[in-house]
C-alpha cells in the first residue's frame, strides 16, 4: 500500500508543477520524490486527476525499485 502527497503547487507559463511524494507503507521501498509538470490550467486538475497520475507513478516506481533490486542481486552473483 502506498501513500501519495502532492506538495509545492506552482502554476507558471501554462504549466502546473508539483512535487509528488510516494511512501511505501508495507514493503520498504525508499521514499520517492518525483517532480511533476502538467500542461494544463489549475482549473483542469482535481483529486481524481491527481490520483490517476499518482497511480501511474506508483506502478513505475515499484517497477524501478524491483529492477534495481534484481540488478543488485545479479551484481552480487558475479
Amino acid at each position: 500500500m502506498y501513500r501519495y502527497r502532492y506538495i509545492n503547487p506552482h502554476y507558471q507559463f501554462g504549466q502546473m508543477n508539483y512535487s509528488l511524494i510516494l511512501e511505501d507503507l508495507e514493503d520498504g521501498m525508499p521514499l520517492v520524490r518525483i517532480e511533476k509538470c502538467f500542461n494544463v490550467s489549475p482549473n483542469e486538475i482535481d483529486d481524481n486527476f491527481l490520483a490517476n497520475q499518482a497511480n501511474i507513478d506508483i506502478l513505475n516506481a515499484i517497477q524501478a525499485y524491483n529492477d534495481s533490486q534484481l540488478n543488485t542481486v545479479d551484481e552480487g552473483d558475479q
